[in-house]
C-alpha cells in the first residue's frame, strides 16, 4: 500500500497524484481476498483535502469578483 503522508502539507500536483495512485491501488485491491481498509482510509483523507482546496479554490474566485465589483 502507498504510504501517505500529512495531505494539508502536500503541493496540489503531489495531492492529486497521490490520489489517483491510491484510488487504482484501492480498485485493483477490491478483488484480493485482503482488507484494504487503511488505504480506503487513506484515500478518504487525500479525497477530503482535495474537495477542501476545490472549494476553497472557488470560494476566492467568487471573493475576488467581488472585491473588484466594490473597487469599482
Amino acid at each position: 500500500m502507498p504510504d501517505i503522508l500529512d495531505p494539508a502539507q502536500m503541493g496540489d500536483d503531489e495531492l492529486n497524484r497521490r490520489f489517483s495512485g491510491l484510488e487504482r491501488y484501492v480498485a485493483r485491491a477490491r478483488g484480493d481476498s485482503s482488507p484494504n481498509f487503511d488505504a480506503e482510509v487513506d484515500l478518504c483523507y487525500l479525497y477530503r483535502e482535495l474537495e477542501m482546496r476545490n472549494v476553497r479554490r472557488e470560494r476566492h474566485v467568487v471573493y475576488l469578483a467581488n472585491h473588484a465589483r466594490d473597487e469599482s
